[in-house]
């Protein structure tokens, strides 16, 4: 499979040059390898005017991401399991999908558990249940909070004498608590007993806060009445961008909650939302765009240097046209095979690149990967690539 024929010439511009950001990232995110989705119901409405040929109603059946998917990925580690537990025992619930993903990332980031566990202690529902109590009251309620029972009183006068003595705080006791044989055995996780590694997320150049909202699966885009759905169920960002392919079809913006805008000029003579990157949380799987037909799927080389993945898949709305689906890491889905849009999953995973991407520098650092998204028409032509492929 070469360049050209899987990205639509992406190596070409105007001028003979090919946009890569001179900032690098080190390889971000935990792999997940086999992710198992539970579906449930998701209907989305006919859109009749933007559709040119049928008016097509999308029903996309399948349940929210649960805590116990999420735990079951497989390069979690025993370090993982204990920081969910942490969260269990200081606020006394199952972690919520959302608060997991997010505590995952800061530890990924190389923040200590000991850095998480202050930033816990600091919430307002940390204060609200605890800060007003005496050292005997607090013992108490953790007691009761985090291992559901009455304190022993040798667990009692041990606990509450280092707290009175000064020699331990309240956060730390909570992290000594979550980390215990008895609490770990009340919450056992599929990954305890898997043997730690390092961080992977990238610290260089500091970090900003990301803010992504879990989506049940999403429009995003129409052209030509081919719908595309978000590939994800966690994205960050929509940033739409001319595509290196003359074929490629523009995009019509649908709105929706997953936050979109159209980036800067590449100077490709092109529409200015021919294709689509979608920055996409880590460690979610990437699910099919359309419902449709895959025509071909495998691996390619990016820019005559890189390893990627792809998926092209002939549209039910559209038979003819190509939605091609780049920067995936893993296929799952082979020729001929039949995908449903927001539920198939084509990878485990976004492909981290080893470059910098124009969408990173709209987006929270340490960036998430992105998917690259278009859809084109065969039938049209496409002019050479300036640097004849690979």
């Amino acid at each position: 499979m070469t360049l050209v024929e899987a990205k639509g010439q992406h190596n070409r511009s105007s001028s003979g040059t090919r946009y890569v950001s001179h900032r690098v990232e080190e390889l971000i995110c935990t792999a997940l390898r086999h992710f198992r989705i539970i579906l449930a119901v998701f209907v989305f409405a006919t859109f009749g005017s933007l559709f040119a040929a049928t008016a097509v109603s999308a029903e996309v059946d399948r349940e929210p991401l649960t805590f116990a998917d999420l735990a079951e990925i497989d390069e979690l580690t025993e370090a993982h399991a204990d920081l969910f537990r942490l969260y269990w025992a200081f606020f006394d619930r199952e972690p919520d999908v959302g608060g997991a993903l997010y505590w995952l990332e800061q530890y990924e980031r190389c923040n200590s558990m000991q850095n998480i566990v202050g930033w816990f202690a600091d919430g307002a529902e940390f204060e609200q249940t605890y800060g007003h109590l005496g050292n005997v009251a607090f013992v108490e309620k953790m007691y009761a909070n985090v291992l559901d029972r009455l304190p022993d009183d040798d667990g009692a006068t041990y606990w509450l004498g280092l707290l009175e003595r000064g020699a331990l705080n309240r956060p730390d006791t909570m992290l000594y608590f979550s980390a215990s044989a008895e609490f770990a055995g009340q919450h056992p996780l599929p990954s305890d007993n898997v043997p730690n590694r390092g961080c992977r997320l990238n610290k260089r150049g500091g970090s900003s806060p990301r803010a992504v909202q879990l989506l049940e699966p999403a429009p995003f885009a129409e052209a030509g009445g081919v719908t595309l759905f978000a590939p994800s169920v966690a994205v960050e960002l929509i940033g739409f961008h001319e595509s290196n392919n003359d074929a490629a079809r523009h995009q019509t913006v649908i709105e929706s909650e997953v936050p979109a805008t159209t980036m800067q000029s590449r100077n490709r003579d092109n529409p200015s939302r021919g294709s689509a990157d979608i920055a996409a949380n880590p460690m979610l799987p990437i699910t099919s765009p359309v419902t449709g037909t895959v025509i071909r799927a495998g691996g390619y080389t990016l820019y005559c240097r890189y390893r990627d993945d792809y998926v092209v898949i002939e549209p039910d709305q559209h038979p003819g046209w190509e939605v091609k689906v780049l920067h995936i890491d893993g296929v799952q889905v082979s020729a001929g095979d039949r995908v449903d849009a927001g539920v198939t999953v084509l990878a485990p995973r976004a492909r981290v690149l080893p470059f910098g991407s124009q969408i990173d520098d709209l987006t929270a650092n340490p960036s998430w990967p992105h998917v690259h998204i278009e859809i084109v028409d065969p039938s049209l032509p496409d002019r050479p690539s300036t640097g004849g492929g690979c």
